[in-house]
């Protein structure tokens, strides 16, 4: 929603003849915005979970057999 109103607003704001160059960035920025979400999104969820593993591991008999990064 919010990029459709991005995506309007820019054009309606900028000169029909620079349209293509302004809506490139707009769409690059776009993906490159969902990338690092994505990276640091997923980079949380993956230390929480090792840290889970480690804390539900500790004590057990075979912890030594399972390998954690």
């Amino acid at each position: 929603m919010a990029e459709a109103a991005v995506f309007i607003s820019l054009s309606a704001g900028v000169d029909q003849s620079l349209h293509g160059i302004a809506l490139s960035g707009l769409f690059l920025a776009a993906s490159i915005g969902m990338i690092g979400g994505l990276a640091g999104s997923s980079a949380v969820l993956q230390t929480s979970l090792q840290n889970e593993l480690r804390i539900r591991l500790d004590g057990l008999p075979d912890r030594d057999t399972v390998r954690l990064p």
